[in-house]
């Protein structure tokens, strides 16, 4: 019998493995950077389905309290305007009439002290009665705005008896009463008014 030439893939390698040991130690390597990698992969998938999940958690959260905040601001809203301006604007407009009239009054160049003083009553209770009547029900719904509308019909008051009070000023003259009284008082309408109905519930 003629005997056979040995595998090559049997032969003994130089550090006494075979050819087919070092391709099975290959596929165990393979296998086992597979299964490593199969363990990665599934590691950060759960990682970024927990991502995916926090980001949703959060955004619902934000939503829920944008839409809590949106709730509160319409309360606040509906309130301001059922509580404030619907039975108490027109005691704005009664306040700017009042001041108006109170200018018309004056119709004489030199003003006795006795007649600046009862100007100037009449224009801060006027003042007083707005106060009372309409800005103070501002108050539990906007601390800030409570305080810029008050701030705001101070300084007309003030600007109005300082000028009843001046000497040197003919208020009698229509042209000096519009721009020391008329105008401030327009004006001040106008911006008290931005401010009342400019406010939305926040």
């Amino acid at each position: 019998m003629i005997p056979q030439p040995p595998n090559p893939s049997q032969l003994p390698t130089e550090a006494g493995l075979s050819l087919s040991d070092w391709a099975d130690i290959a596929n165990v390597v393979v296998a086992a950077l597979a299964f490593g990698f199969s363990i990665y992969s599934f590691w950060v998938q759960r990682e970024r389905d927990r991502q995916s999940r926090l980001e949703a958690a959060n955004i619902l959260a934000t939503n829920q309290k944008e839409a809590e905040q949106l709730r509160a601001q319409t309360i606040r809203l509906q309130w301001y305007k059922d509580l404030v301006i619907t039975p108490n604007i027109r005691h704005l407009t009664e306040f700017y009439d009042t001041l108006q009239e109170l200018g018309e009054k004056i119709t004489t160049p030199d003003l006795s002290d006795e007649q600046k003083k009862k100007l100037i009553e009449e224009v801060k209770e006027a003042q007083r009665l707005v106060r009372k009547t309409l800005v103070d029900s501002i108050l539990p719904i906007n601390d800030e705005l409570h305080s810029r509308v008050i701030t705001g019909l101070d300084q007309l008051v003030d600007g109005i008896t300082n000028a009843i009070g001046n000497d040197t000023l003919k208020l009698s003259n229509s042209t000096v009463s519009e721009a020391y009284i008329g105008q401030p008082i327009q004006a001040s309408k106008r911006d008290i008014l931005t401010l009342i109905y400019g406010y939305r519930g926040d």
